[in-house]
């Protein structure tokens, strides 16, 4: 949702609608964080949640159907598609527990919906859990490379290069910085100072990218050989060779996706649990509980989801050529996601997409006159993922894509 079409609908809500528990503090600025949306769309949720504990089950059951539908709407308006790492995993775990939940709540368990659904905004620990691929420039970064630069003593380096632990290692900048005074600087303790340095981190996406860049606009030195093969993890040929250039390139780069895919993966590996406990109560299982789910792994529970889906549009939908064809590509598209899928995240995605295009034709199937509505959101779906820079990014966008489909059929189906 667009932040200014977003606060134009708050202020017609909290000044010109007369909504009970709603006031004029609770108009969306334009120009508001991301956190401040969040804590405005809490607000909302408060002034608007309805109590069904002395409601009888059937009014309790359509009461849910609501919260759940206004909950999935409020994520959807606040996950924007570019998201840093951090949003996207807040996000990711919000939409899917609220898609669980939509998901209890269609398939009659309202009880298993509405518990899911009071834990939706719980946050899980991340933090921490892997080194952040942050390829941005800043003042700070800017400033340690100059003083790098231009420091007069090992001490003075010995400072600089402390700060840079406390950082978590070295930016764009300070990486250039660090690759110059290895290779160019006139005093020998100097450059294996930051030689050192170079070899501590180079394993961060910074480095690489630094030392490549220098292999290719430079004469290959004694002393950038060295630097090189200090970092690569592969034998290169001697640097008078004419394929060393190509070769040390191709090295490196192979280490900048190896880094940068360990990296996503340990974040990942902390949601794992979450999304396999997330994609198996979403299945007709008898009489599931948190723990015996929990130890199944993500996989197995989100191809058993793609199974269900699969077997129920093969069965109901009547399988018109049109349908079929529809089917056949999201198998063929699956099958080709999981064969490149270069960890078990890529393959989770994989079938992540397929449920998402399944539950698309389900959705297609039960609400009339949504036709076009879905196929609007696909394509924002594909443009969002475009838009992404990162797995936890693309994941995030095709769950909220899913939420989308759910609060679609579960306005449309109370109407």
């Amino acid at each position: 949702v667009n932040p200014r079409r977003l606060s134009a609908l708050t202020e017609a809500i909290a000044i010109h609608s007369g909504a009970k528990d709603i006031d004029a503090q609770m108009v969306l600025n334009p120009s508001a964080t991301l956190p401040q949306r969040l804590e405005l769309a809490n607000k909302y949720r408060s002034a608007w949640r309805v109590s069904g504990a002395d409601d009888d089950s059937d009014d309790r059951g359509h009461s849910e159907g609501n919260t759940i539908s206004n909950e999935l709407r409020f994520r959807v308006s606040l996950t924007s598609d570019r998201l840093k790492e951090d949003e996207a995993i807040a996000a990711f775990i919000e939409h899917a527990r609220l898609n669980t939940a939509a998901w209890q709540y269609v398939r009659g368990d309202t009880d298993l919906a509405s518990e899911t659904l009071e834990h939706a905004a719980d946050q899980i620990a991340v933090s921490g859990a892997s080194p952040t691929i942050d390829l941005s420039t800043n003042q700070l970064d800017s400033q340690w490379a100059q003083n790098a630069i231009n420091a007069a003593s090992t001490g003075q380096l010995s400072s600089l290069f402390g700060q840079l632990m406390q950082s978590g290692g070295p930016g764009v900048n300070a990486a250039h910085a660090l690759v110059y005074l290895a290779t160019l600087h006139p005093e020998s303790e100097i450059r294996e100072q930051a030689s050192s340095q170079i070899v501590r981190y180079k394993g961060q996406a910074s480095v690489l990218i630094a030392i490549d860049h220098v292999i290719g606009n430079n004469r290959i030195s004694a002393r950038l050989e060295k630097l090189v093969l200090k970092v690569v993890v592969r034998t290169l040929p001697p640097r008078t060779d004419e394929s060393w250039y190509l070769i040390a390139h191709q090295s490196l780069l192979d280490q900048l996706a190896m880094s940068m895919s360990t990296a996503i993966e340990t974040e990942l590996d902390v949601l794992k649990d979450e999304i396999g406990l997330m994609y198996a109560l979403r299945l007709d299982l008898p009489n599931p509980s948190h723990a015996s789910l929990s130890d199944l792994g993500t996989i197995p529970q989100v191809e058993a989801l793609y199974q269900q889906l699969h077997l129920e549009i093969q069965s109901d939908l009547g399988l018109t050529r049109e349908h079929q064809d529809q089917s056949d590509r999201i198998s063929a598209h699956l099958a080709i996601g999981i064969a490149r899928g270069q960890s078990p995240m890529h393959q989770f995605f994989a079938y992540q997409r397929a449920i998402c295009q399944f539950h698309a034709m389900r959705v297609d199937r039960d609400i009339p006159g949504a036709s076009l509505q879905i196929a609007d959101l696909l394509s924002e779906l594909e443009t969002r993922l475009n838009n992404s820079t990162s797995l936890i990014g693309q994941l995030t966008q095709v769950e909220r894509c899913i939420s989308q489909l759910w609060y679609i059929a579960i306005e449309g189906s109370s109407l």
